[in-house]
């Protein structure tokens, strides 16, 4: 039976307001536009980052503008604030504030990766596995995608085990394949618990068990992904155990 394909699925949403103190109002804290200046210039990277929000965004104190934005995160990215870095590397992955250019992009996730982001980890993992802004490279890819994976991110684990089940970057071990589809399955990630019912359904990596194939397709059906309809119908009509679809 078929794996679910792959997809290309980056985390492309910018990071909003950081805060100095946990008790500041973000709400409050946008609108206070002159002191969030004042702050900035001189060299807050937080508040640095704040400006640049305002600017990418708009409030009732500053117009919409992206240059600025991305001219404010590149102050505080340049002092090492990952929030800042990775809206960077959206900015430039998208094209938004200034011409789209893909290597400045991976520069950026690397920068944030590098200080333990998750999502800047997978981006750059989803980069180096297609070749976007960078040579292709499946080690960097699968090294990428296991840092991500392991603090919990769902489609960085379905990665991971898809890279174990077919040997991409890695050495080929579908047991190994098999705990990371059941981690991200767990988390309610559609194409992992179509994966791991293939695993149960065909005793690869574990031991075959046609209860738990079904279990697993009928929770990938149930959010869409449709080849799981059609393997429990497989099951269905070639007797396998399963007595009824509801």
């Amino acid at each position: 039976m078929p794996l679910a394909a792959p997809r290309i699925l980056l985390k492309l949403t910018v990071r909003a307001l950081a805060t100095t103190l946990c008790l500041t109002s973000l709400s409050a804290r946008a609108l206070d536009l002159p002191t969030t200046q004042a702050l900035a210039e001189n060299g807050s990277p937080v508040e640095q980052f704040n400006l640049g929000w305002s600017y990418e965004t708009g409030n009732e104190e500053v117009a919409q503008d992206e240059k600025k934005a991305l001219q404010w995160y590149q102050k505080s990215a340049a002092q090492g604030n990952v929030n800042a870095q990775f809206n960077m590397a959206v900015m430039y992955h998208e094209g938004r504030g200034t011409a789209q250019d893909l290597t400045k992009a991976r520069y950026w996730y690397q920068k944030a990766a590098a200080q333990g982001d998750k999502d800047a980890q997978y981006n750059l993992a989803v980069l180096y596995e297609n070749g976007i802004g960078v040579a292709t490279d499946y080690l960097q890819a699968f090294k990428w995608y296991l840092q991500s994976a392991g603090q919990g991110d769902a489609e960085a684990q379905y990665k991971v085990g898809f890279f174990y089940e077919l040997g991409i970057g890695v050495d080929q071990n579908s047991s190994k394949a098999a705990e990371w589809y059941l981690a991200a399955a767990n988390q309610g990630y559609g194409e992992a618990q179509y994966s791991l019912a293939v695993l149960y359904d065909e005793g690869e990596g574990v031991a075959q068990n046609f209860d738990k194939a079904r279990k697993w397709y009928f929770k990938a059906a149930s959010q869409g992904v449709n080849t799981a309809y059609v393997n429990l119908g497989v099951m269905y009509y070639s007797h396998s155990p399963i007595n009824k679809i509801h």
